[in-house]
């Protein structure tokens, strides 16, 4: 699972690629030319024929070949904004935690001044700890007092460390009748410690889990008498985050589980929950492109792809082979789960490059690798920025290389996988931003403690 990770989140060069049985050659019904992606450019003229695209769709998902790309981080600020102004959506809802997120846009939206921004505390610092992804937080606050406010929410059952001690205050808050002090003490503990606290026999499991049956019963009934944003959001989070908690004990005591798909199960629902909360809103999901993939498992496992797994394996020093097929084949990512639920009102676009390179933030970077020729990235190489539509029913069987899951390049049946593809012909790794993450964190646990 490690090394799988590791593989779609980093590519090294390929010294070269070898030839193709098949490729793909994008028209100009299905492929637009773009002018920029800086985030500060608002003509959106290049943009508008995404509107014919994209028509009435409600959902869009944006995603990124790996956590470290600037390029593609860049792009899609200046796509939301876009969306936001030009088509009507009203919420981006991040790969991190669903509380975290509520949280913290309600301190912004409050006009509470604090350090580090609510939102560099609430989305996960593959993100938030970059420039790019700031521009973006920095024009959410600048419309929260406009008659066309932007939301940020989250989709994910993973957690930054800052909130925690809010959620559990929220939780005493709604529950102080029906939850005594020691059981709250133990809610304490296992959100601190997570699965360590079962593993290590501090708490008996049974009781344990009868316990977070008990608080999920007692939230269900508060927001089904009383469906409030705040005690639905409530209700929705803590289910989420004892999945989360049941999936850590889990891995932890050697159940293997294919790729993430209790995550994406987890997200999938979450993200449903948001388009039930805000029936009425357009959402933007932001994530890896791999979770918000649809049928990932049609892909084929070449001697191009070996080659390039074995550098890999060699350059991080890996003792284990790594198995593509066997890793990918019982895949169900989170896109599978909404394109079944939300059909035509889904539309999910992955994001590769040309050339470049890219790193996450406080990793090493990386050169990206010279594509295979006939892949859909040779064949964009001489446009700078252009977006190739998939959701067309012509070419659905189609096979050819494509570089969007950690820029490996992979043979498979990309229409069928994704909606769409934006190409920005170079990458390059985020800016990296800092802030005081340890401090921050201690003050909310003391905090939360001395309320008691």
């Amino acid at each position: 699972m490690v090394l799988f990770m590791k593989i779609l989140l980093l590519a090294l060069a390929l010294i070269c690629c070898a030839g193709l049985n098949a490729q793909i050659t994008p028209t100009q019904n299905d492929t637009l030319i773009f002018k920029t992606i800086n985030s500060e450019q608002t003509d959106f003229s290049d943009l508008m024929p995404l509107k014919e695209i994209w028509g009435n769709t409600k959902y869009i998902l944006l995603g990124e070949q790996s956590h470290g790309e600037g390029a593609t981080f860049e792009a899609r600020v200046r796509l939301i904004k876009f969306l936001h102004q030009e088509m009507g959506f009203e919420i981006v809802a991040f790969e991190s935690g669903m509380y975290d997120n509520y949280h913290a846009f309600n301190k912004v939206k409050s006009g509470e001044k604090t350090s580090p921004n609510p939102f560099n505390k609430s989305i996960l610092s593959i993100w938030s700890a970059t420039k790019e992804n700031n521009e973006l937080f920095k024009y959410v606050q600048s419309t929260l007092r406009s008659d066309n406010p932007l939301q940020i929410a989250g989709f994910d059952f993973i957690r930054n460390d800052f909130y925690k001690f809010e959620f559990l205050a929220d939780i005493e808050a709604l529950l102080a009748s029906a939850i005594n002090k020691k059981e709250l003490s133990t809610l304490t503990e296992a959100i601190e410690q997570g699965a360590d606290l079962l593993l290590e026999g501090r708490v008996d499991s049974v009781s344990f889990f009868d316990l977070t049956q008990k608080i999920q019963f007692s939230l269900d009934q508060l927001s089904a008498k009383n469906p409030t944003e705040h005690h639905l959001i409530m209700a929705q989070s803590f289910k989420s985050w004892v999945h989360g908690f049941r999936y850590e004990l889990g891995e932890r005591m050697g159940i293997e589980y294919a790729v993430q798909n209790p995550r994406d199960f987890q997200m999938a629902e979450n993200f449903l929950f948001l388009t039930r909360l805000y029936p009425k809103k357009k959402i933007v999901g932001i994530g890896a492109s791999y979770h918000f993939s649809n049928e990932v498992t049609k892909f084929q496992t070449t001697s191009l792809t070996e080659q390039f797994i074995d550098s890999m394996s060699k350059e991080t020093n890996s003792q284990d082979r790594f198995d593509l097929s066997n890793a990918l084949k019982d895949a169900i990512p989170m896109g599978k789960i909404l394109k079944k639920e939300l059909g035509e009102n889904l539309y999910s676009a992955a994001f590769s490059s040309y050339k470049g390179s890219y790193g996450q933030i406080g990793n090493e970077s990386y050169k990206l690798p010279e594509p295979p020729g006939g892949s859909i990235e040779i064949q964009l190489k001489d446009i700078d920025f252009a977006f190739v539509d998939y959701s067309k029913n012509e070419g659905k069987d189609d096979w050819f290389y494509s570089s969007v899951l950690g820029n490996l390049p992979i043979f498979a049946q990309w229409r069928s996988i994704f909606d769409g593809l934006f190409f920005i012909k170079t990458a390059y790794p985020p800016t990296p931003i800092s802030y005081d993450r340890v401090t921050k964190i201690k003050s909310a646990k003391k905090e939360f403690m001395e309320s008691w």
